[in-house]
């Protein structure tokens, strides 16, 4: 962890540290909590706008970007999930809106 997830997330690294990611990096969509898990089948990353729950319970938008890392023989072995924080953006008026449009903040 950088300092900049440590400071969206609320976790130092040595507190993250040995935690399960979904303990650290908990993001849900309007009105449907979820944390992100290391149980689903590996697809080959991507990026998706989601509400981060920090650990004091502040909701931040962010956008969410990861990637996996595989080893020569294609054997997933880790991921990369970068997490910007898109709170200051202006609203989308499409459709569902950005995360910035369903009311995510910005932590101080």
């Amino acid at each position: 962890m950088n300092p900049a997830a440590e400071q969206l997330t609320g976790w130092s690294a040595p507190e993250a540290a040995g935690r399960t990611l979904s303990d650290v990096l908990r993001v849900s969509l309007p009105l449907e909590p979820r944390a992100l898990s290391t149980g689903a089948a590996p697809t080959s990353g991507g990026t998706a706008q989601d509400m981060l729950v920090a650990r004091d319970g502040s909701r931040i938008a962010v956008e969410e970007t990861s990637t996996l890392i595989r080893d020569p023989d294609g054997t997933v072995i880790g991921v990369v999930i970068a997490i910007r924080d898109v709170s200051n953006r202006p609203a989308d008026p499409s459709p569902g809106g950005t995360p910035a449009s369903r009311g995510g903040t910005a932590r101080s």
